[in-house]
């Protein structure tokens, strides 16, 4: 039995189902065969079909086996099991004018499926009126996290041509993605995944260079007002790289490393206060003075000589320095944030 799409038509579509992915292997063995061949078919215009998708054309002018009817009058088209069921019936009626029963509000997981149709038969302006109703409702809960979902709103914004969208999407792959992104059996075009890893990978070496230089800067004296201050900043950012996992220094694809997750590691990284004698440090390296007051020592109890040496050497003035590592980290962190940006729709249409 085949849904009639068009009572009058001549085409039928066979449509395989997507392969089940069992949740044990008890499940492999209780599927039957039967079940994994079961096929929806509809009955459908060639003619409506030739005009809305240029894929279609190309198969019915072609030299294809689809071009010639079978026996029972009917063309046949049968399509590999990628595509959903429902997804399918609703491109075939909109196709076919039947839009009273089209739904005004679909779900993401609809709309992605719906996209991927869309994609392959290359009916984008046929759908596009409901592509963009359906948009509408929708284009505000983009995740904020790596997941499937975010792949169906790269997919989705790519097909239908929605710049911000895509952009905003492609903007947390790259910060939230880790080395190989998975694409949830989703036809996005392979360009864009490897630009979206390639600058993922490019803002990591980008954030690794700048760090790594703020160490040099550190033990080649090149920052900091005095030794002690300068070894305070450096052993607070080996423990900030070292939490970060970023020391000993990673190496590209940085597997396991999201850029999102390593740059809120490092603004926690903290910025301990340094103390040190007055005598030797200018007041402009310093925001505040701290008088120390000695116990009032008994007459009664002599002191040893390493007692009076220490007492002779005990600073009556502390300054705390003004050094701090955040405010070179900040500066680091702001260049990198600069640098997340997501990918530009324009680059890749008509290519």
């Amino acid at each position: 039995m085949y849904l009639e799409v068009d009572p009058h038509g001549d085409t039928l579509i066979i449509l395989q189902n997507p392969p089940s992915h069992p949740s044990s292997p008890s499940d492999t063995v209780k599927e039957t065969a039967s079940k994994n061949q079961f096929e929806h078919q509809f009955l459908v215009s060639k003619k409506h079909l030739m005009l809305a998708s240029p894929r279609a054309s190309k198969v019915f002018e072609g030299s294809f086996t689809e071009a010639t009817p079978r026996e029972d009058g009917l063309f046949r088209w049968k399509f590999e099991p990628i595509f959903d069921p429902k997804a399918f019936e609703t491109v075939m009626k909109i196709i076919h004018g039947q839009t009273r029963d089209v739904p005004t509000k679909i779900d993401l997981t609809l709309l992605a499926q719906i996209t991927a149709i869309v994609d392959d038969l290359e009916c984008h302006n046929t759908l596009w009126f409901f592509a963009k109703l359906w948009l509408n409702q929708i284009k505000d809960r983009i995740p904020s996290e790596f997941c499937e979902d975010l792949m169906r709103w790269i997919l989705i914004s790519f097909v239908f041509e929605e710049p911000e969208l895509f952009k905003k999407a492609t903007t947390t792959a790259i910060e939230h993605g880790i080395d190989d992104i998975p694409t949830f059996n989703l036809p996005i075009r392979p360009r864009v995944l490897e630009d979206i890893e390639v600058k993922r990978e490019g803002i990591f070496s980008n954030l690794l260079t700048l760090l790594y230089h703020l160490e040099e800067q550190l033990l080649d004296k090149s920052i900091g007002c005095n030794k002690g201050c300068r070894a305070m900043m450096l052993g607070t950012l080996s423990q900030g790289l070292r939490a970060a996992s970023l020391s000993p220094s990673p190496s590209p694809p940085y597997i396991s490393l999201s850029i999102r997750p390593t740059l809120r590691q490092l603004t926690a990284t903290e910025s301990l206060d340094y103390y040190c004698a007055e005598e030797g440090n200018p007041s402009q390296t310093n925001s505040g003075i701290w008088i120390i007051q000695k116990p009032p020592s008994s007459r009664k109890q002599s002191q040893s000589f390493w007692d009076q040496l220490a007492a002779e050497n005990t600073p009556t003035k502390l300054v705390r320095h003004k050094c701090l590592l955040k405010d070179y980290l900040s500066e680091l962190l702001d260049t990198t944030e600069s640098q997340i940006k997501g990918l530009e729709l324009a680059n890749y249409l008509g290519v």
